[in-house]
């Protein structure tokens, strides 16, 4: 089946047709985006009028809508009006003197797009005052029907008006038997200034993922997606090259190839890694990339978000292994018009571990071996595919969790009577670690070590010597997603090398007996005896190594038998591990506690 990859919409800082003020800092005659003013508010210099509205405090104000900039000003029919009247909300701006060239730039927008009330939008000029009555000349008016129903940027030449003082009202005018069947005015973004050519305003690193890249689809694993803003009036801008410097671990002769798509103005890529294709139009490639690389191409790059994604190529005879080494990618600087701009600082090197095209231990059939002296293991999840006929739901995975697939598997035989301990703390994503045997019995299990730790971990299992075991490692997955958490699997293994001792065992510092009654579902007992006067205290622990139960140290005598009550009526069922700890005194026994 083929694997998509999204790269999910983000809003962007400033609306894609619009400007952001210090892009167009030169030639600007006024400009007012209303961010800096209160909620129900004006910004200082402006006013409102209202005519047939006999609400005062419904009148244009600052407000927010969704999608249109952090704040803007709004105007709506007040909702104590009487029926038929004629309500005019006016929005008046301070005195402007435009300059030659200079048009009055705004962004506009209604509500109900499909359904017509009658409002209407005016821009009337006065080049007296800011009294209603000097508001001669008619700039533009609009029916609903001829106004934007989304946002949209409004042109509106100022010729005629050059040098002259000036005032400019937004007039918004409806008439209705009812104030709920009325539209509404958003207005953002007020500029007096010329028209512009499109040019480039930012650049970002809009999509990046530190997951692992498998081998065989190193060419559809993205490395990184770019956003490149372009802002202006009319024209397209004219992109000509982009700048990357890779850093990463691996050999950079294993990188054959480095890719760069376009997806125009949609936000996301999609990739078929069994097809080998990619959705998106190519802009350019280089082979052999170096440690700093150009790619060149030729582009019209529209007004707003513009989306572009990097994909490197890994020479197929790489052979990777644990600790997996990576490839890395930074974007560095663009060129647009003939013009290059650098990102400052740049942005973060993403990184992304190069592993096999599959786990090798992805099925029980592949178990990777545990050495009995311990070590690290790693491996990963990533693609691994669920076996149906072997796995089920272990048994302490949360209540509706999957873990039948993302699963890899270790194998280990115990050369003689000890104690095993598994331990996922250096994993990074959200793991189930299950011990079981050949039949699929579930000895073992844990989902998290400790609320803020979401590995897992299982300390001082008992082994007896020529037990097979294996251990499997899963992603805990949500309901009806086959696709839990993947990544980098870091396993530290130990395996302590003692007698299990289910009857009296003899140490050289003494005896110890194993608990009775075991299991119990009330308070144990442990005898044992000391050859010289030793202080000694008992701990009980769980399989993720937490104590849940101390005794205090205490003195005891040589050659008596002494008997410690263990009390554990508060300790949920399950396993656990007592431990005896004194001067130069240590053994375990298992405790299994039933309710």
């Amino acid at each position: 089946m083929s694997k998509l990859y999204l790269a999910y919409l983000v809003i962007p800082l400033c609306i894609v047709s619009l400007f952001c003020p210090t892009a167009q800092a030169q030639n600007v005659t006024f400009y007012e985006n209303f961010d800096n003013t209160k909620i129900g508010e004006l910004p200082t210099g402006w006013t409102y009028y209202q005519s047939g509205g006999s609400n005062p405090d419904s009148h244009w104000m600052v407000s927010t809508k969704d999608m249109f900039g952090s704040k803007l000003a709004w105007s709506n029919w007040g909702d104590d009006a009487l029926a038929g009247d004629i309500d005019e909300d006016w929005l008046i701006t301070p005195k402007i003197t435009p300059k030659n060239g200079d048009f009055l730039i705004f962004d506009a927008s209604q509500v109900f797009v499909d359904t017509v009330f009658g409002s209407k939008y005016h821009v009337l000029l006065s080049t007296k005052s800011n009294a209603p009555g000097d508001f001669t000349d008619t700039l533009a008016s609009y029916t609903e029907e001829e106004f934007p129903g989304y946002e949209e940027t409004l042109y509106l030449d100022l010729k005629g008006y050059y040098n002259k003082p000036i005032y400019i009202a937004f007039v918004h005018e409806n008439s209705s038997t009812d104030w709920h069947n009325v539209d509404d005015w958003y207005l953002d973004n007020v500029w007096v200034r010329p028209r512009q050519r499109a040019g480039f305003y930012q650049q970002e690193i809009y999509s990046q993922t530190t997951d692992v890249l498998p081998l065989k689809y190193t060419a559809t694993g993205v490395m990184i997606g770019i956003k490149l803003t372009i802002i202006g009036d009319y024209d397209l801008a004219n992109l000509t090259s982009l700048t990357f410097a890779k850093k990463g671990t691996i050999d950079p002769s294993q990188i054959t190839s480095a890719s760069l798509y376009s997806t125009g103005q949609d936000s996301f890529i999609a990739t078929n890694d069994e097809e080998n294709s990619i959705q998106g139009e190519l802009f350019g490639t280089v082979s052999t990339p170096d440690s700093t690389f150009e790619i060149k191409g030729n582009m019209q790059l529209p007004v707003g978000d513009n989306y572009f994604w990097l994909f490197y190529k890994i020479n197929p005879a790489y052979a990777p292994s644990y600790p997996y080494e990576d490839a890395s990618a930074a974007f560095t600087k663009v060129e647009v018009n003939g013009q290059q701009h650098a990102l400052t600082p740049p942005e973060k090197t993403v990184a992304r571990p190069i592993v096999e095209s599959w786990p090798a231990n992805d099925s029980i059939q592949h178990a990777i071996e545990l050495l009995p002296v311990g070590g690290r293991y790693g491996s990963y999840n990533t693609r691994a595919q669920p076996e149906p006929a072997f796995e089920s739901l272990a048994y302490c995975a949360p209540e509706g969790y999957f873990d039948v697939a993302n699963s890899i598997w270790w194998y280990f035989k115990a050369l003689s009577d000890g104690y095993m301990t598994v331990d996922l703390s250096e994993t990074d994503f959200n793991t189930i670690l299950l011990i079981l045997d050949k039949n699929f019995d579930q000895f073992a299990c844990n989902d998290n070590i400790s609320q803020e730790q979401l590995q897992s971990k299982i300390v001082g299992y008992e082994v007896k010597a020529g037990q097979e075991l294996y251990i499997r490692v899963t992603g805990a997955g949500t309901p009806n997603d086959p696709n839990g958490p993947s990544g980098i699997v870091v396993l530290d293994f130990n395996f302590t090398n003692a007698p299990l001792g289910t009857d009296d065992s003899h140490y050289n510092w003494g005896t110890l007996s194993a608990p009775y009654p075991n299991p119990s579902h009330g308070k144990t007992y442990i005898d044992f005896d000391v050859k010289q006067p030793s202080k000694i205290s008992f701990e009980v622990v769980n399989l993720v190594g937490a104590s849940v139960w101390t005794s205090k140290e205490n003195t005891y005598a040589p050659g008596v038998k002494h008997t410690v009550p263990i009390d554990t009526v508060a300790l949920p069922a399950g396993t656990y591990i007592l431990h005896i700890k004194g001067d130069s005194i240590h053994a375990s026994r298992k405790l299994i506690i039933t309710r």
